[in-house]
C-alpha cells in the first residue's frame, strides 16, 4: 500500500520535469527566432539607408543639366573620371544607370531577405509547435 501512495507522485514528478523540459525547448526557440528577426531587421536597416542614399544620389545626378548654376557645387562623381574626363551629359547618364540598377538589385535582395526571414519564422514556429506537441504526447 505503501508503494500505490508513492506512485501518482512519481507521475506528478514525471509530468513536472516534462513541462519544465517544454518550457525549456520553447525558451530556446524564442531566443533563437527573435536572433534571427533581429539579424533581419539590421539588414533590412542597411538596405534601407542604402535605398534612401542611392534615391538621393539619383535626384541629385537628375537635377544636373545645363539649367544648373555654375556656383552650385558639383556633386561628387560616383565614378573617377578616366584621362581627365569631364562629368558629361552621357557620363552622368551612365552613372544615372548604373545607380538604378543598383537600387534595382538591392531591392531585389530586400525582398528576397524578407521572404527568407517569413520562411525562417514558420519553419522555426513549426518546430516549436512539434516540441510542444512531443513533450505534451509523451
Amino acid at each position: 500500500m505503501n508503494d500505490s501512495l508513492h506512485e501518482p507522485f512519481g507521475a506528478l514528478e514525471k509530468l513536472r520535469l516534462e513541462r519544465d523540459r517544454a518550457l525549456e525547448d520553447a525558451a530556446k526557440w524564442r531566443r533563437r527566432y527573435e536572433t534571427e528577426a533581429q539579424q533581419r531587421q539590421a539588414e533590412t536597416a542597411a538596405a534601407d539607408a542604402t535605398i534612401r542614399n542611392l534615391r538621393a544620389e539619383i535626384s541629385q545626378l537628375c537635377q544636373i543639366g545645363p539649367a544648373a548654376r555654375p556656383a552650385a557645387p558639383a556633386p561628387r562623381p560616383l565614378l573617377p573620371a578616366r584621362d581627365g574626363q569631364a562629368n558629361t551629359v552621357e557620363r552622368l547618364k551612365y552613372e544615372l544607370a548604373q545607380l538604378i540598377q543598383s537600387h534595382d538589385e538591392l531591392a531585389a535582395a530586400l525582398t528576397q531577405e524578407q521572404r527568407q526571414h517569413a520562411k525562417t519564422r514558420e519553419n522555426l514556429i513549426s518546430a516549436l509547435g512539434e516540441a510542444l506537441q512531443r513533450t505534451k504526447s509523451s
